[in-house]
């Protein structure tokens, strides 16, 4: 295959800001840095064809929503109730509003006239001398096209942790006849899997929170579900009734002060109630944090009484800890 060839050889005139990714956290960037600098020339580029990034239009498929109940998922500025007239406190999130939410936050703040979609980021490269940064693109999915580049002074990557699909190594499917795609196309492809009756199994390869969402939203279709997570691994994400007491959302209350003051937060690692429990060096403190984190574990697996409850249980202390709050990934933030 020929190497990409460039637009045009001629350095284009660097802009400002570029933010690469138009989700969440971009959109918000750049509505945050132009309300602190009006006159800042930005330009948002991102691989998808609409906002939203794993929220947009592309993405969300039927029974999709929000782990976080309104109000702890909305921007400073903007409540959701405004989308969604009469939307109480508490209530749960599809992922049809997410993306409507995002949406008119976008149109609010003007955004959309600075997006670039379907622009895949192939390589970023910074002049010497702190010079401008050098963006080099071409169009998404379209590997052998000409690459465009863009320059620019600032530069804000809101991507996201995991940005391109995961697949397993070893999966050989030479001799399989059926449809296997990455859980990021399951947006565009749901009603195709769901209307075709001749698919009667779905096979989901995964043990988290997707492969979890998956396998619900097609048992819940009248498919058949195989589920399949290497012995090795720590099972699926934590499994948790939203209402424990069948009215009240959880999270209502795991949002006071008292139970708060208990979960690792990244705001406040100098409170003394967060280095006794998560700084490693008090051995009452580490053993009070694992008893209270098991104790919450235990609690919400007892909701689900299942033959194949013990299969997906965690293995060790060490899973209690990933399957909450990461907080083996915190404990090296406030040694």
């Amino acid at each position: 295959m020929m190497p990409p060839t460039t637009k045009s050889s001629e350095a284009p005139t660097p802009t400002d800001v570029i933010i690469i990714g138009a989700g969440w956290y971009g959109l918000s960037a750049a509505k945050t840095y132009l309300a602190v600098k009006s006159s800042t020339t930005l330009q948002i580029i991102d691989n998808g064809d609409s906002i939203g990034g794993v929220w947009s239009k592309s993405r969300v498929y039927p029974r999709l929503v929000l782990n976080q109940p309104t109000p702890h998922m909305e921007y400073s500025d903007f409540s959701m109730s405004e989308v969604a007239g009469g939307l109480e406190d508490y209530s749960d999130i599809s992922g049809e509003l997410v993306t409507k939410y995002i949406e008119a936050y976008a149109e609010k703040h003007d955004l959309l006239k600075l997006c670039r979609f379907n622009t895949h980021v192939v390589r970023i490269v910074r002049e010497p001398d702190l010079g401008p940064w050098r963006i080099i693109t071409r169009p998404a999915d379209t590997p052998d096209a000409e690459v465009e580049e863009f320059r620019c002074m600032k530069l804000i990557v809101a991507t996201g942790h995991e940005t391109v699909p995961s697949l397993p190594s070893d999966l050989d499917l030479s001799g399989f006849s059926g449809k296997a795609f990455h859980v990021k196309e399951l947006g565009k492809r749901h009603d195709e899997i769901i209307e075709d009756e001749s698919i009667k199994s779905i096979t989901v390869v995964g043990g988290n929170k997707s492969a979890f969402e998956v396998a619900a939203n097609f048992g819940l279709a009248g498919k058949k579900v195989e589920w399949l997570i290497r012995e090795d691994g720590q099972g699926p994400g934590i499994l948790h009734c939203d209402r424990s007491n069948g009215k009240d959302h959880d999270v209502k209350g795991m949002a006071t002060r008292d139970v708060s003051a208990v979960t690792p937060s990244l705001y406040n690692p100098h409170k003394w109630i967060t280095r006794f429990l998560y700084g490693g060096k008090n051995w009452f403190g580490r053993w009070f944090e694992v008893a209270f984190w098991k104790m919450v574990l235990k609690q919400h697996l007892e909701l689900y009484k299942r033959p194949n409850l013990d299969k997906i249980k965690p293995v060790s202390d060490r899973s209690v800890f990933r399957i909450t709050f990461h907080v083996l990934e915190y404990e090296l933030i406030v040694l």
